[in-house]
């Protein structure tokens, strides 16, 4: 399970399929859509449908199109 930020800034949780792991990465095989926001931090404190604020992802990785939330 993770968290997909909606666009009216609420955070849907959503099941996902996962593939290959490693220490830095996670193959997601299906749950997720392209250009979804996915919610890379302070995933313990959410729950479907609480409203977050986003901000661009600054850590190492090769694609543009996470966001982490707070």
């Amino acid at each position: 399970m993770l968290f997909v930020v909606r666009e009216d800034g609420t955070v849907e949780e959503r099941a996902v399929k996962v593939g290959l792991m490693n220490d830095a990465e996670v193959e997601i095989l299906d749950g997720l859509e392209p250009g979804d926001t996915v919610v890379v931090t302070n995933q313990d404190k959410l729950q479907d449908g609480k409203k977050v604020e986003t901000e661009p992802y600054e850590g190492e990785d090769s694609s543009d199109d996470e966001a982490s939330a707070s």
